[in-house]
Parts: structure tokens; sequence; C-alpha cells
């Protein structure tokens, strides 16, 4: 059976409803230019990104790494994190059909500040920033992509950033739970809650609420 191309992984995420969100959604528009482009240049492809296998507790980045690669979970769970007063803290999880990765600090070439592992074994299409550039001007394509990937990412931020400022832990974990529920029962309780930006404990009673 042939390898899937990315165009084509990605289309499987974008005409699921299940796997439908706002920061994949704009990548309808280039999904057709996308294929042609695959079509046309299997050997650019070649470089420009590579569907890995990972095992759970695979380190893609580790904080203080100067990173130009970002991912996209084709399936599996991706976790990034940092380490504050000690601890880990959860700050985002990535799910089947969406991207990860450093973005800010590839292209600043700045150490992470984060560090991303794989929660569950996964599959992930590993893109390389340094290659991605020195196509780009040839191909404009790759230029439209990565304002897509961009824009996306600070949709991301921008939603994160409301949902803590103004949604309550129950509502912030409904939420999480409304978007993929099958995935987030499947992750330990403490990243969850490291997530919604609760305590474990609130995070119970919470689920105990939601059962009833």
């Amino acid at each position: 059976m042939p390898k899937k191309k990315f165009y084509e992984v990605l289309r499987t995420f974008l005409v699921d409803p299940d796997s439908q969100n706002n920061f994949t959604h704009p990548f309808f528009k280039l999904l057709k230019h996308l294929e042609e482009f695959e079509t046309c240049h299997s050997d650019v492809c070649k470089h420009l990104y590579v569907k890995t296998k990972c095992k759970k507790g695979d380190i893609l980045v580790n904080v203080g790494d100067r990173s130009n690669k970002f991912f996209f979970v084709e399936s599996g769970i991706i976790r990034t994190f940092s380490m504050i007063n000690d601890k880990e803290r959860t700050v985002q999880i990535t799910l089947p059909g969406e991207f990860s990765g450093t973005y800010s600090n590839s292209v600043l070439n700045l150490p992470s500040d984060v560090t991303i592992e794989i929660l569950l074994k996964s599959a992930v299409w590993v893109f390389d920033w340094d290659v991605w550039n020195d196509y780009k001007i040839e191909y404009p394509l790759l230029g439209l992509f990565e304002q897509f990937n961009s824009a996306s990412y600070i949709m991301f931020l921008n939603e994160r950033v409301n949902d803590l400022l103004f949604l309550t832990s129950f509502e912030r974990y409904e939420k999480l739970l409304n978007k993929r529920s099958q995935f987030v029962k499947s992750l330990p309780l403490k990243y969850v809650a490291d997530y919604i930006g609760s305590s474990v404990e609130n995070l119970s009673r919470i689920r105990k609420i939601l059962l009833k």
C-alpha cells in the first residue's frame, strides 16, 4: 500500500467533523494547491517534511534546544510543558490533526523555553524550517502555508489566553472535553488539570459533576 502524502493526511482531518478546529480550518483553501505541489514536486517534499513514528516518552524538543522543527500530529498525543518552581506545568496538549512546535523560538533562533514530549505512541510529521526557508522563495505556496500556520498559532494563543482569563475551570474542562473527549479521557488527570489551570482535586470534582 503506497504511503499517504501529507495533503491526504491533512484532508482527512479537515473533512472529519470530530477533528475540525479553528486552527486547521484555514488550510481548506490551500489543500488543492498543496495536492498539486506534492504531486509535481515529490522530490522537494522529501526534504521539507517526513513522517516519523514516536513512542511514549520520546522528546521532540528539550528546554534549551535551538529547534528548527515544527510538528503535525497524525495520531497520538503531544504535550508541551514548562518548568515553573521546579514543577512541570502543561501549557499545550496537541491532539491528532493539530500542529505543535516552538515557532517564535525557531524564527528568532532562540533556545526553547519548553519541552515537547510524546504522551502516547504517535505518528508525527516533522517539518524543517531551515529547508522550508530555502525553498519558499522558489515556491510561494510554502510561504503561504507558513503564513497560515503562523496565523493559526496566533489564533490558538489568543483563544488560550481568553479561556484562562474569562472561563471558569469547569467551563475550560467542558470545552476541552467537547473538543475531543476520547483523547482527553485517556490523559493523566494531572496533565489535564495543569492545562485548564486547575488542581487535580478540583478537576476530580468537576468530572464527578459531569457524570451525574
